[in-house]
């Protein structure tokens, strides 16, 4: 039986993702997190709920 370490590192290798800086989504993501970083909570919830709705 497999240790949870190993688990984890199987399920890790399963999901990795490419993030294209391009994607409005990605963007919206990037610029919800500066704006986290700056103090502007609420610009990044707006911009986090943003990119949750968008496909």
């Amino acid at each position: 039986m497999p240790t949870i370490f190993e688990e984890i590192r199987t399920f890790s290798e399963k999901i990795t993702m490419e993030f294209n800086p391009n994607n409005p989504i990605v963007q919206l993501c990037l610029q919800g997190m500066q704006s986290e970083e700056a103090g502007n909570f609420e610009t990044a919830v707006q911009l986090f709920r943003q990119a949750g709705t968008k496909r």
